[in-house]
C-alpha cells in the first residue's frame, strides 16, 4: 500500500538535467522483490520496518524532453516489482535506482544492462543478471546466484553462493556454507579469489585451463593435486564446491572462523 505520494525534482547540474522521485510503500510478509534497469545503478540496502523506500534519479546531458523519453514503474502487489522502460531506443537518459528493503522481502530477482549492482545487508534469495557493470553483495543472509557478462563479482558475509557465473571479470568471495546441492563458480577471461571458512566441511574441485592453482593457507585433503587441477576434502567432506576457470588463475584461502 502507497502511504506517501511522489515526490519529483528537476534539477539541472553543471553538465547534466535530472529528475528525482521518492516513493514509500508498505510492504506484506512474503512478498518478493523484481527490478529491472537498463543504464543506470542500483543499490539496496536493509531498512527496519515494513516499508521499502525507493529513490529514483534520471539523468541526461540533453534537456527535459530527453528525460521524458524513460519511465520507472513501479507496481506493488505480492511480487512489488520496478521496471525501467525506454519509450525511444535513443534516448541518452541513465537511472539510478536506490531502495531501502525491509525484512518482509524474502526472494529478490535484479537485473541490469549497463550499471553496477550493490546489495547490502538484505536476507533474501537473491538471483541477480547483469550485462555490464560490477556486482557486490555485503553482509547478506540467504541463497545467492548471480550471472554476469562483463564486470566483477564480490560476495562477502553469510551468503550461501548458489552459483556465481561469470565470462569476463574477476570473482572474489567468501564461503561460510554449502548448499545440499553444492556450489559452482566458473569464469572465462578472469581471476578467482575463494576464502573457503576453516571448520566448513565441503568435498571441492577446481581446474583451469590457462593458468595456475595455488592453494594458500586452506587445509585440504588432497586425492588429486596439479598445476592447473585439484580435488579433495576439506575437513570431514560435504557438499561439493566446484571451481572452474579458462583463462585466469584459481587462489584459494583460509576464512578464520
Amino acid at each position: 500500500m502507497k502511504y506517501v505520494l511522489a515526490i519529483l525534482t528537476i534539477a539541472t547540474m553543471a553538465f547534466s538535467l535530472t529528475a528525482e522521485m521518492h516513493e514509500q510503500y508498505r510492504i506484506g510478509p512474503g512478498s518478493k522483490l523484481e527490478v529491472s534497469n537498463i543504464n543506470g545503478k542500483i543499490s539496496i540496502k536493509a531498512v527496519e520496518g515494513d516499508e521499502i523506500i525507493i529513490d529514483i534519479v534520471k539523468r541526461t546531458k540533453k534537456d527535459q524532453t530527453e528525460l521524458g523519453k524513460v519511465t520507472v514503474d513501479v507496481t506493488s502487489g505480492e511480487t512489488f516489482k520496478i521496471e525501467t522502460k525506454y519509450l525511444k531506443e535513443n534516448a541518452d537518459v541513465s537511472v539510478d535506482i536506490t531502495l531501502q528493503v525491509p525484512a518482509n522481502i524474502i526472494e529478490a530477482f535484479i537485473e541490469n544492462v549497463n550499471g553496477a549492482i550493490d546489495i547490502e545487508g538484505i536476507s533474501v534469495e537473491l538471483n541477480i543478471e547483469n550485462a555490464n557493470g560490477d556486482i557486490t553483495v555485503i553482509a547478506t543472509r540467504g541463497t545467492v546466484e548471480v550471472e554476469l557478462a562483463n564486470g566483477d563479482v564480490r560476495v562477502e558475509g553469510d551468503a550461501v553462493i548458489q552459483e556465481i557465473d561469470l565470462a569476463n571479470g574477476d570473482i572474489t568471495a567468501e564461503i561460510r556454507a554449502v548448499p545440499d546441492d553444492g556450489a559452482q563458480f566458473e569464469v572465462a577471461n578472469g581471476e578467482i579469489k575463494i576464502y573457503i571458512l576453516e571448520s566448513l566441511n565441503a568435498d571441492i574441485e577446481a581446474g583451469t585451463v590457462m593458468g595456475d592453482i595455488d592453494v594458500h593457507d586452506l587445509m585440504v585433503n588432497f586425492s588429486t593435486r596439479r598445476k592447473n587441477s585439484i580435488k579433495g576434502k576439506i575437513n570431514d567432506g560435504g557438499p561439493l564446491i566446484e571451481i572452474g576457470a579458462v583463462n585466469g588463475e584459481i587462489n584459494l584461502y583460509r576464512l578464520k572462523d
